[in-house]
C-alpha cells in the first residue's frame, strides 16, 4: 500500500512525539536525582545535607526548563561565566524539546487515534521496529564505555564549545552532578522511548493477527 504524504507526516509526528515525550519525562524525573543523591553519597562528597543539595538542584532545574526564568542562581554553588553559558545552552535544548513536544502532540495523537480506529497501525509496524533498534545500539555503546559516549554526545550537541568541561574549582556544582547520574538519565530515556516503540509495534501486531 502506497503511503500518502499526509500519512507519512502523521507517522513522523507520532515518532517525534514519543521521542520528545521520553526526553521531557527524563528531564523532569526529579525522583531519579533524589535517589542518586544517596546512591552516590553526595552529602559526604561535598559536605552538604541531602536537603541542601536537593534545593540547589531544584534551583538549577527551575532555570533550565522554565522559559520565564532568566537568571541562574544556586544557594550554595558559585558559578563561572563559562558554567552559566553551558547551562544557558542546556536551557535552550530543553525548551526546544518542549516546543517540539507541543508541536507534535495534536497531529501525532490524531494520527495514532485514526490508524487505531481504522485498524491500519500494523502498516507502520516496520518503522516502529526500526526505531526500537536505535536505542538498543546506543545503549550498548553507552554501557560499553560511557565516558566516550558522554563525550561524543556533548561534541554532537555543543560543537566547538567546551564549556561543558566544568572545573570543580570554579563550578563546584559539577561535584553534585556525577557522571553516573547522567548515565541513569540516559538509561531512563532509552527505556521510555524503547517502551513506546515496542508498545506501538505490539498494537500493530495485534491488529494484524485479527485480520
Amino acid at each position: 500500500m502506497k503511503m500518502k504524504g499526509k500519512e507519512i507526516f502523521g507517522a513522523s509526528c507520532l515518532i517525534l512525539l514519543c521521542l520528545t515525550l521520553a526526553i521531557a519525562l527524563t528531564i523532569n524525573a526529579d525522583w531519579l536525582y533524589w535517589l542518586d543523591i544517596r546512591h552516590f553519597q553526595l552529602p559526604k562528597a561535598v559536605g552538604l545535607s541531602a536537603e541542601k543539595i536537593w534545593k540547589n538542584y531544584q534551583q538549577l532545574m527551575s532555570y533550565s526548563d522554565q522559559p520565564f526564568v532568566h537568571h541562574l542562581a544556586t544557594s550554595d554553588f558559585p558559578m563561572s561565566a563559562s558554567g552559566r553559558h553551558h547551562f544557558a545552552q542546556v536551557k535552550n535544548l530543553f525548551l526546544l524539546d518542549y516546543f517540539l513536544l507541543a508541536l507534535t502532540l495534536i497531529p501525532g495523537s490524531f494520527f495514532l487515534q485514526r490508524v487505531l480506529r481504522e485498524k491500519r497501525l500494523f502498516l507502520w509496524r516496520p518503522l516502529f521496529q526500526i526505531m526500537a533498534v536505535l536505542p538498543l545500539i546506543l545503549g550498548i555503546l553507552m554501557v560499553g564505555g560511557f565516558d566516550s559516549f558522554f563525550t561524543s554526545f556533548h561534541h554532537l550537541l555543543f560543537p566547538g564549545d567546551n564549556s561543558w568541561l566544568f572545573d570543580p574549582a570554579t563550578d563546584p556544582i559539577i561535584n553534585v552532578l556525577p557522571e553516573g547520574f547522567f548515565m541513569h538519565c540516559f538509561l531512563l530515556f532509552f527505556c521510555l522511548f524503547e517502551g513506546s516503540m515496542l508498545g506501538l509495534s505490539y498494537l500493530g501486531r495485534r491488529q494484524l493477527k485479527k485480520k
